[in-house]
């Protein structure tokens, strides 16, 4: 822009005033732009001295610039927004991940809790059947196992007193075995497989006790 102005106004001498009121000069308007704002002192041939964006070529010169400042200062502003809202967005996808990870923490604790319960019903079921309706077979025979006085009448902490643990989980056991009950219990399983007397045939005999054993499997139960 300059370069137009020097052909525009050739054979121009400009001076101007700076901050301590010294006069600097000659310039051509080449050397003299980059040194002054549109409030600076300018004097030359024909104009006395004023502010700079007063003198007709260097008018269109300072309104440029102020264009360029401003356009920089909106543009300045535009990222400045979309900054914001580029940090609004990043802070929102943190929090929906947080969310989704503490459900799926949550979903994996629930199931936890839900395969430990389940082993533990298996556990209690492998000496105790649960309850199911079964039709009512022929009672086994007396001289079914070790302990046949556990089918055959009522027992008192007397009858049971000075056995050992072992032998009170059998004898209660024995009773479920001589309905053919399917241990779950490895132990039970080998032991009772090794009898010859006993059948596996049912997973559950519970409707095959008789009042008499039931009685009597909750007095072992608390001795055992």
């Amino acid at each position: 822009m300059s370069l137009d102005l020097n052909k525009k106004y050739p054979n121009i001498d400009y001076y101007y005033s700076d901050e301590n009121g010294h006069t600097l000069g000659p310039f051509t308007l080449e050397n003299l732009l980059p040194r002054i704002n549109k409030d600076t002192l300018v004097y030359r041939n024909g104009i006395n001295w004023t502010n700079a964006d007063r003198i007709d070529e260097l008018k269109k010169y300072f309104n440029t610039n102020d264009s360029i400042t401003k356009a920089n200062s909106i543009s300045n502003e535009n990222l400045t927004v979309k900054t914001d809202q580029t940090k609004k967005i990043i802070k929102g996808s943190l929090v929906v991940l947080g969310l989704l990870i503490l459900i799926i923490a949550l979903k994996y604790l629930m199931s936890s809790d839900v395969n430990t319960s389940k082993v533990s019903i298996e556990t209690t079921n492998e000496t105790q059947p649960s309850f199911q309706n079964k039709s009512t077979e022929n009672p086994p025979s007396s001289d079914m196992g070790k302990y046949r006085q556990a089918s055959d009448r009522v027992l008192t902490a007397v009858d049971i007193a000075g056995y050992s643990s072992s032998e009170l989980r059998i004898m209660r056991n024995e009773i479920y075995a001589r309905y053919g009950y399917i241990f779950k219990s490895k132990e039970m399983r080998n032991y009772f497989t090794a009898q010859s007397w006993y059948t596996p045939r049912y997973s559950d005999v519970s409707s095959f006790l008789s009042e008499t054993e039931k009685k009597n499997i909750e007095l072992i139960k608390r001795y055992e």
